[in-house]
Formats: C-alpha cells, structure tokens, sequence
C-alpha cells in the first residue's frame, strides 16, 4: 500500500519543482525520515512531502 502514497507524494514534488524523473527521485530519497528498520524491509524510510 505504499506505492499510491509515494505516487501522490511524487506529485508533490512535481508540482513544487516541476524536475523529471531523476531528480524527484532523488527529492524523495534525500526528503525521507530514516526508519531504524533494515532498509532492506523500510526501502529509504518514511517519505515526506514538500513543504
């Protein structure tokens, strides 16, 4: 269930930014709280939206 929240996510940050795949991606990795989870089971965290 976390793929349509990252999706809605993305399009935040399209929408703030208006950068291309490369770049929302990394938007979304650099913006994300670390989790102490294995990253191997939480991916690079917790997402956040732009502010």
């Amino acid at each position: 269930m976390a793929t349509p929240h990252v999706a809605g996510i993305a399009a935040l940050w399209y929408e703030k930014t208006g950068q291309g795949a490369l770049e929302l991606w990394g938007n979304l990795t650099r913006a994300s709280f670390r989790l102490r989870a294995s990253s191997l089971d939480v991916g690079a965290g917790l997402t956040q939206a732009p502010q």
